[in-house]
């Protein structure tokens, strides 16, 4: 269940970079991070990710984070 959400959550991030026409190495920039750090992130191989993280991650794609529990 785990890995299924770090591959959810991965793909997400890669859509929406994607649907924008950035490269990884462009959202890098815009979230000031690096490239190596936006493909962990895609990955699905770490969950690691800092709610600012995502919320640079959702400004740079023109979406908005939502946080949910259930």
């Amino acid at each position: 269940e785990e890995e299924g959400r770090r591959l959810a959550l991965g793909y997400k991030i890669a859509k929406l970079r994607q649907k924008q026409g950035l490269t990884q190495k462009e959202l890098a920039k815009e979230i000031h991070t690096s490239q190596a750090t936006v493909a962990r992130l895609e990955g699905g191989d770490y969950l690691g990710h800092s709610l600012r993280t995502l919320e640079k991650v959702a400004l740079a794609t023109g979406t908005h984070l939502e946080v949910q529990f259930r």
